[in-house]
């Protein structure tokens, strides 16, 4: 499936984050205007039906408890969707293969430049059911692709005032030096909940 052009929140798409996982993921989540959502999760949760009933075929019993849904309605009318793909394959015979989530511009051209929050994409993926006893029925949305439709550069106009501070009258000083890359690619991603109820569907 490919996503609903929609707004980039805590994107790791030129490099993964290790945050949580030692092999590293890429991850996004695309906020969309809840009218443009409300089909695209119409489809998702049809794939989930079909297999939430094979399951509970599988096993034998007529209801499985059930993992919250990838996505989650937002106070401000907006539906975040969470995608992620991992940064490294490991196969069974216990090699190791780099993974990347290919990047194009609107003309299928790929993409170098660092994506930042805010910047307007599509996200190919593939639609991934589990099920874990423990956890219950759930869904991955596993990216494979993305589309840059509006590109926005990570920020470095950060300031000490816009986090709060206030200036001393005694204490270090720095030399002035800016801030790199990789202070913008490690974005708070825990800091954003994409949890919802999946017990409608």
């Amino acid at each position: 499936m490919v996503s609903p052009k929609g707004l980039a929140s805590y994107p790791f798409l030129n490099s993964p984050s290790t945050k949580f996982k030692e092999d590293g993921e890429y991850s996004v989540k695309v906020i969309v205007e809840s009218s443009e959502a409300q089909e695209f999760i119409a489809k998702l949760k049809a794939v989930f039906k079909d297999a939430y009933r094979e399951q509970c075929s599988l096993l034998k019993k007529d209801k499985l408890k059930m993992h919250d849904y990838p996505w989650s309605e937002q106070e401000d009318g907006t539906v975040s969707f969470k995608f992620a793909a991992k940064a490294k394959i490991r196969t069974r015979e216990g090699q190791v293969y780099d993974k990347k989530v290919a990047l194009f511009d609107t003309k299928g051209n790929p993409v170098t430049d660092l994506i930042g929050s805010n910047s307007m994409i599509k996200v190919a993926f593939d639609v991934a059911p589990w099920y874990v006893p423990s956890m219950g029925m759930g869904l991955s949305l596993r990216m494979k692709a993305v589309q840059v439709v509006e590109l926005v550069a990570p920020s470095r106009n950060v300031s000490a005032n816009s986090f709060g501070f206030t200036e001393e009258e005694e204490g270090y000083v720095s030399g002035g030096e800016t801030f790199g890359d990789d202070v913008f690619s490690a974005a708070p991603e825990a800091a954003v909940s994409d949890a919802t109820s999946g017990e409608d569907f």
